[in-house]
């Protein structure tokens, strides 16, 4: 099955470029299969053609939000410092989810970064919707 077209392939988008190295890619992978996540259903979610939602206007870190097609997924920009970090703490981070299967921290799918053609690298943190009306654990109050 081919995902996307030659404009939008999961390549040429950079979300299969995985410019930090095997380890991590591997670690993503098993966090994502841990996550129950289907690795097709994520790059529709991501690369179909339909545009992102934006989500207000940047925060006062100046991030930028935005929703996947199906709103699903919050799309995160973060500094180049910031992308550093989580992959510095990715194997502690991989290891406290698989540990406590209950921890309150964000689900983060995936962290990549896209080379605009005249532009600079933007960086950016895949994460779950986790307060969706369609999750039945959205309604629970602690």
């Amino acid at each position: 099955m081919r995902l996307g077209s030659s404009a939008t392939s999961a390549r040429s988008v950079g979300l299969l470029s995985r410019p930090n190295g095997h380890r991590t890619a591997d670690r993503w992978r098993a966090l994502q299969n841990y996550f129950r996540l289907d690795p097709a259903d994520y790059l529709l979610s991501l690369t179909a053609k339909y545009i992102l939602s934006e989500l207000g206007s940047p925060g006062k870190s100046g991030s930028f939000f935005y929703f996947s097609r199906d709103y699903r997924y919050i799309i995160k920009t973060i500094s180049h410092t910031e992308h550093r970090f989580l992959r510095s703490i990715l194997k502690d981070y991989h290891a406290h989810v698989i540990a406590n299967p209950h921890t309150l921290l964000s689900r983060f799918y995936g962290l990549h970064r896209v080379k605009l053609p005249r532009g600079p690298k933007i960086h950016f943190v895949i994460m779950v919707r986790r307060f969706d009306r369609r999750d039945p654990s959205a309604s629970d109050m602690y």
